[in-house]
């Protein structure tokens, strides 16, 4: 099974890191949860439409729940962890 790399955040800090390898779903280790680690990573091999992460969120508009998301590209992506942006 193919996991793009998956962080779970809670008050801007990465809490969980889920990727694969050879079709086994991992877990990175403790040392690696950090800000810093996961820009590196998604900065490391970035495809030709420039995209590096997807964030997803959920709101609520109207007493309706909605999920948001938002594409980020390497300079987006530094001017949104800069900003520590919490939703």
């Amino acid at each position: 099974m193919l996991v793009p790399d998956t962080i779970i955040y809670k008050f801007d800090e990465p809490k969980a890191w889920y990727f694969s390898l050879k079709n086994i779903v991992r877990m990175k280790t403790k040392s690696k949860l950090n800000n810093e680690e996961v820009e590196k990573a998604l900065l490391k091999n970035i495809p030709k439409c420039g995209i590096v992460a997807t964030y997803f969120y959920i709101k609520e508009v109207d007493r309706k729940k909605q999920v948001c998301f938002e594409y980020f590209n390497s300079e987006e992506l530094s001017i949104h962890r800069a900003n520590n942006i919490s939703c």
